[in-house]
């Protein structure tokens, strides 16, 4: 058991090490990548909270529309639909916004999982499921007391 968890531990730890969350030179980051799940969590580098940001999305039609305007260093976007998006950061104080400073895009691919993966996960959460309900109710002990 011991070295089952210093097998996981070490295996984190090298996640953690090898795949930091990849800074673009766009300025923008996933930090959480749910590229399968339908969200992402963006956040950029500057963490100046008084800095207020714009970010945008690029629409079908070439367009820019803005989904965050704020002081936050980041947002989660959810319930995004298989497809390529674009999303760009600009400063949104009206002092210092400039079309001319637009942080170059960043190109995220959301691809769901296929429903035969989605259908083998839902199968296996299923399986252990029951092996547990199973070893709950029928492979333990009897705790009744019997009296002589």
């Amino acid at each position: 058991v011991l070295s089952a968890l210093l097998c996981l531990a070490v295996t984190m730890l090298a996640a953690i090490i090898v795949a930091p969350a990849a800074r673009a030179e766009t300025g923008l980051a996933i930090t959480s990548n749910g590229t399968t799940a339908g969200y992402l969590t963006l956040s950029w580098a500057d963490s100046d909270a008084s800095k207020p940001y714009k970010l945008q999305q690029q629409i079908d039609d070439g367009e820019w529309t803005t989904i965050y305007e704020g002081t936050d260093p980041g947002t989660t976007l959810t319930g995004l639909p298989d497809g390529s998006y674009k999303f760009r950061l600009n400063s949104s104080d009206p002092a210092t916004v400039d079309d001319e400073l637009w942080l170059d895009p960043l190109d995220v691919e959301i691809a769901h999982h296929s429903l035969t993966k989605a259908l083998a996960f839902f199968g296996s959460g299923l399986v252990i499921f029951a092996t547990l309900l199973w070893l709950l109710f029928f492979a333990s002990p009897s705790t009744s007391n019997r009296e002589a």
